[in-house]
């Protein structure tokens, strides 16, 4: 996982089209979605978003044809922040802009522009509570406005609101178990009073996406997310995964866990790197001594990483601390 495990998860599950049909034909209006080919969506390449602002959402843009055989673009903004943003819709005004201006280059010989739909996913636990077109934001008088809008530029754009959907709504979306996975994650890992209570419920979800191709490369994204987001993986969540998924699931978590390691050490983030050895070490061992929690959080980024290497083979606790 990045810096970003949010924009993390969501690009590598929704970039892949049979996950982004499933949520794209749930939050579109049905009319819309009845007249699509979904077998044409596919994603196009480029970021539209402004760069100062990255850490706070990510973009997708995808093309699909009508039935008729007209393009669209569908473009996907994730907003990551837990506070939805005023001035979202001048915003994507701005990156439809940018999608045209592209357009444009890529295709000179056009006399026409494809339609551009905004789709924006916020996943901030109290809800979407700003501006959903451009026309709301116009500070005009009701007798000005009447006049004005025909003549003004409006956008409105599709909203899936997920601090505002329950979560057996969510569950109930007919999409693949991943797509429902990830989002299920995105709304509920940071919040959840009881994370190992929703690890269980999923467990069939995830039993299906464990065992398909390329499963455990999967389940370990959506477990580096947790890794990620959470100072502390709570209490029951590796319990529940190993009685739904049997002790393979383990051994993806931890390394999920030592990959984060890896990467906390490659950035320099030494202390993160040594409660994330001190996880697993519990994960193998039980509960350390002090004398070990003490010797971890003391150790130099070397000691942090040859323990790091040693966590999966290390027979004992003593063998993992040994001197050589």
């Amino acid at each position: 996982m990045s810096s970003q495990p949010h924009d993390a998860l969501f690009k590598a599950v929704f970039s892949q089209a049979e996950h982004a049909a499933g949520l794209l034909s749930t939050v579109l209006p049905a009319a819309l979605c009845a007249r699509l080919d979904w077998s044409t969506l596919a994603r196009s390449a480029g970021a539209f978003i402004d760069p100062q602002l990255a850490e706070r959402r990510s973009d997708l843009l995808f093309s699909v044809r009508t039935r008729q055989g007209s393009m669209v673009l569908l473009y996907v903004l994730i907003e990551h922040q837990s506070e939805p943003d005023p001035w979202m819709a001048l915003r994507l005004h701005g990156y439809v802009h940018r999608i045209w201006e592209h357009w444009r280059r890529e295709h000179g010989a056009a006399e026409r522009l494809p339609a551009v739909l905004p789709v924006v996913v916020h996943h901030g636990a109290s809800g979407w509570t700003a501006a959903r077109s451009l026309g709301e934001l116009y500070d005009l008088d009701a007798d000005a406005r009447e006049v004005l809008d025909p003549l003004l530029p409006e956008l409105r754009f599709v909203l899936d609101d997920l601090g505002r959907i329950a979560m057996e709504r969510v569950e109930q979306r007919p999409m693949t178990d991943l797509g429902r996975l990830a989002l299920l994650f995105l709304q509920r890992v940071r919040i959840s009073p009881d994370l190992a209570a929703d690890v269980r419920r999923w467990l069939g979800m995830l039993g299906r996406v464990f065992s398909a191709p390329s499963g455990g490369e999967a389940v370990g994204l959506l477990l580096s997310y947790i890794l990620s987001v959470l100072e502390t993986v709570p209490d029951g969540v590796l319990a529940a995964l190993d009685a739904g998924l049997g002790r393979e699931a383990r051994e993806v978590y931890m390394s999920a866990a030592q990959k984060l390691i890896d990467q906390g050490r490659d950035q320099g983030r030494v202390e993160g790197k040594a409660e994330m050895l001190l996880q697993l070490v519990q994960l193998r061992f039980g509960s350390p001594p002090p004398t070990i929690v003490a010797r971890v959080r003391a150790a130099s980024d070397s000691e942090l990483a040859q323990w790091a290497e040693r966590i999966l083979t290390a027979p004992t606790l003593a063998d993992l601390f040994a001197s050589e």
